[in-house]
């Protein structure tokens, strides 16, 4: 059975950009009402269609319902578009990352050398993956 070779690439990530990446943007506001309009409009559009024929005499209640279902879901479509044109910055956020990606460690062909910065390797049973610990000073 032939061996696999297996690496882990380790991205430098900063505070700011880890906190950009957990808040997604206005994007994500959008993203959830939108969500949230649509399927209110939906459960609306549903009642509306279970409760039979429309009266013979529409009553203010009922058009009123009907306006504001047919609202709620235009919104929703219209936020749904606005969404699909927004700039995504979390794209932008892991392309700037993974351009600092760290070099790989040197690797001889007999016995590895001990790294010059951090612990020693981690060997993990299994196919053959190497993680090299880096430990950054902390700035108060």
């Amino acid at each position: 059975m032939p061996r696999i070779q297996s690496s882990i690439v380790i991205y430098p990530i900063t505070r700011e950009e880890l906190e950009q990446l957990a808040a997604g943007g206005p994007a994500s506001t959008i993203f959830a009402i939108m969500l949230a309009l649509i399927g209110i409009g939906i459960g609306g559009l549903v009642s509306i269609l279970l409760m039979g024929p429309a009266p013979k005499e529409l009553t203010l209640q009922y058009i009123l319902a009907v306006i504001l279902v047919a609202m709620t879901l235009l919104v929703g479509v219209v936020l749904f578009i606005v969404w699909l044109r927004l700039p995504n910055p979390v794209k932008g956020i892991i392309e700037k990352v993974k351009a600092r990606e760290m070099p790989p460690p040197a690797t001889s062909s007999s016995t590895p050398t001990p790294p010059t910065l951090g612990p020693a390797p981690i060997a993990v049973a299994g196919p053959s993956v190497q993680v090299n610990v880096i430990e950054a000073e902390r700035k108060p």
